[in-house]
């Protein structure tokens, strides 16, 4: 399994392709970058470039979720609930 896996944080957003061997994880490919403030175009541009075809996403946010809804965040300056899936 292929996992395509992020942390966006309010300084920086960290990447990762991670595959499972033998069910071992093992990090395959992963980017450390200072977190933009359009941080959802930012998760956009580097999957893009990663272009890792994995079978799942995971999103790391700093704040509540509820459902798919990012309710807030103070480290991403949100002012209003985001739907991540539309994102």
């Amino acid at each position: 399994m292929r996992v395509e896996a992020y942390d966006v944080g309010g300084t920086f957003l960290r990447a990762a392709i991670i595959e499972t061997e033998s069910g071992q994880p093992c990090i395959r490919t992963q980017r450390k970058e200072p977190t933009e403030r359009a941080c959802w175009n930012q998760v956009r541009r580097i999957s893009e470039e990663l272009d890792a075809h994995a079978d799942c996403l995971s999103l790391a946010v700093p704040g509540p979720v509820h459902d798919t809804v990012l309710e807030k965040a103070p480290a991403l300056s949100l002012k209003t609930a985001v739907d991540l899936r539309e994102e």
